[in-house]
């Protein structure tokens, strides 16, 4: 696989020939390998789908900082309509992000049950 845009993970393939796993090592059932494969995938997307939540909340939080103290035409361009309609599209997708993920969370722990 190539290189992957995102720091703190990366990708691999793994090949096992004539391999002998003893059965106190087994991770799930037997003849559920696949299922067991991808909920762990499933899992891994939630956990990436929340760290991009983190970078959103955290470029929203920059954005009001700067809202708040960046001065144009003698008042901080937070009181301006137009960077108002900006954060405002930015906080409407954040949120969206955020619900999504948690919905996925909900899924997750049902499935588990």
């Amino acid at each position: 696989m190539g290189p992957s845009s995102r720091r703190g993970g990366s990708e691999g393939i793994l090949s096992f020939t004539d391999m002998e796993l003893p059965l106190e090592n087994q991770v799930g059932e037997i003849g559920h390998a696949l299922k067991n494969a991808l909920r762990g995938i499933d899992t891994a997307r939630l956990f990436l789908a929340a760290g991009c939540v983190g970078v959103a909340q955290s470029c929203l939080d920059s954005c009001i900082k700067y809202a708040k103290e960046r001065v144009q035409f003698g008042k901080p361009i937070g009181g301006h309509h137009y960077q108002d309609a900006i954060t405002a599209t930015i906080l409407g997708g954040t949120a969206q992000m955020h619900q999504l993920t948690i919905g996925q969370q909900l899924l997750e722990i049902a499935a588990f049950k």
